[in-house]
């Protein structure tokens, strides 16, 4: 039959991670390698709100870190307060910003494979974020009203 033949040159269409349009609903782990880096991070943010919340924790954990660590609190992150002692607060900016892009892009790609994953690490991630914040509000309030 004329027409059945597959052309030459043209290859078999590629998988997509399920949550994209026309993908599968059994998600592949094997479709990241086929995905390629440059389709993953032009893929659209999923869970644009979690992300900002993250960040925004993120930026307030750092905030409130450096406060207290100005005045005079110990770091309870060994790694951390290593990174205080040896490059002080730029450091510490470093390293709070790089674990942040670190939790971005495996939330990221994580939810281009299987999206209820992805946005259970992201919810995850968060808490993670949010309990210094709590925290450290607590020993501020804590020292504020004892002294």
């Amino acid at each position: 039959m004329q027409g059945t033949e597959p052309q030459a040159g043209v290859t078999a269409p590629r998988r997509v991670p399920s949550g994209w349009p026309g993908a599968a609903r059994s998600p592949n782990l094997a479709t990241l390698a086929e995905l390629g880096w440059k389709r993953l991070a032009l893929a659209p943010v999923p869970n644009p709100g979690l992300f900002a919340a993250l960040l925004l924790a993120g930026s307030l954990d750092l905030l409130l870190t450096l406060s207290v660590l100005g005045n005079g609190f110990a770091e309870a992150n060994p790694a951390a307060e290593w990174v205080w002692y040896r490059w002080g607060g730029a450091g510490l900016t470093g390293l709070k910003y790089v674990t942040l892009t670190v939790f971005f892009i495996a939330c990221h790609t994580i939810s281009q494979l299987q999206p209820s994953r992805g946005r259970r690490l992201s919810w995850i991630a968060l808490y993670l974020a949010v309990a210094p914040v709590a925290w450290t509000l607590g020993m501020l309030t804590g020292q504020a009203f004892y002294g």
